[in-house]
């Protein structure tokens, strides 16, 4: 009788002929061995096959798609046809470091209230060349009110329980992974690992690089739902605001959207005075780090910029302390002009 393998990992293959046998390989030399991979062809038109065919390892199964549906529809099918308790999620141009699967399922294992782990992340280029790390710098606790602003999770990170995923599993987006995240969590606690456990790779020629307009209208997408949630019908300019707040880190962000992005965000608190979606003193400390952030951002117009972000924080309620309006002046003064 065979055995049932205790993690299903699911990689979609989609142009990728370059990384995926380093990605494949990356699964083979996990530390633990109970595991399937389970590589789903989204018609490829590439010889991603060809690559693929050269392992032979038992443990690995090929699914083909013989028209190409997107990513969410080849997770979807690797989903469909996993046999293991858990499911981990591995793009095919990423890498598992040979811990992640032991950790991570470690981890679920022993919090049967968790039902999704993320894990930290070493960032290469496309030549294989480190470049940076990415971490989480939020408690757990956040992660869920963090949803309603920002996807704090890589998903080549992810594990999920699979009694956990909701029935639908991804939906046609390309933000597929935010919007399957925020539903796993209003049921389940979600969390991080403070490990770097994947090698994430900056592909100029994956999605993020070539359509980025279109992930930013599927994050909000998700945005506009959990706000709906809170109690909140956003009107265009306040839209417009919340995917500027949304995606700041990479389109920047001036003192004036930061100013109004404050009195959004004490809209947002009042709303959820009344739902009580979520606990009250955590999501206005995700307020709180996300309207800080801006400020940092918006940090390169000067010094002044100091005393318009303390007036904003303080409409929040709560004054920002020494401490961050010290670095926040630093970083000002640090600032070429």
């Amino acid at each position: 009788m065979e055995r049932t393998p205790k993690i299903s990992v699911v990689m979609p293959v989609y142009k990728v002929e370059r990384y995926v046998a380093h990605s494949i390989q990356s699964v083979l030399d996990q530390s633990m061995d109970d595991w399937e991979l389970i590589l789903v062809d989204d018609a490829s038109p590439d010889a991603s096959a060809e690559v693929i065919a050269k392992f032979t390892d038992q443990r690995i199964r090929y699914l083909k798609h013989e028209n190409n549906k997107g990513l969410a529809e080849a997770r979807n099918t690797g989903i469909h046809a996993a046999q293991g308790d858990y499911i981990a999620l591995l793009d095919s141009d990423d890498v598992a470091l040979p811990d992640r699967l032991a950790k991570q399922v470690r981890f679920l294992e022993n919090n049967p209230g968790v039902g999704l782990v993320g894990t930290w992340a070493e960032l290469i280029d496309e030549a294989g060349n480190k470049a940076g790390l990415r971490s989480n710098p939020y408690p757990d606790n956040l992660l869920r009110p963090m949803l309603v602003f920002r996807n704090p999770f890589i998903a080549s990170s992810l594990m999920i329980r699979k009694n956990a995923l909701p029935t639908d599993l991804f939906r046609t987006m390309l933000a597929e992974d935010y919007d399957l995240t925020s539903r796993i969590a209003e049921n389940w606690d979600i969390v991080y690992l403070p490990n770097y456990l994947i090698q994430y790779r900056i592909n100029t020629q994956g999605l993020m690089g070539t359509r980025w307009p279109q992930i930013k209208a599927d994050c909000w997408t998700t945005q506009q739902r959990l706000l709906t949630q809170v109690g909140i019908s956003a009107n265009n300019a306040e839209a417009k605001l919340h995917q500027k707040i949304s995606h700041a880190t990479t389109d920047g962000i001036e003192s004036t959207e930061a100013k109004w992005a404050g009195r959004w965000m004490v809209k947002i608190l009042q709303a959820n005075e009344t739902s009580r979606l979520y606990d009250q003193s955590l999501l206005r400390k995700v307020c709180e780090e996300v309207l800080l952030s801006l400020w940092r951002g918006a940090a390169k117009e000067g010094i002044s910029t100091v005393f318009k972000a303390r007036a904003s924080l303080s409409e929040l309620g709560q004054a920002p302390s020494l401490r961050q309006m010290a670095r926040l002046a630093g970083r000002a003064l640090r600032t070429p002009r």
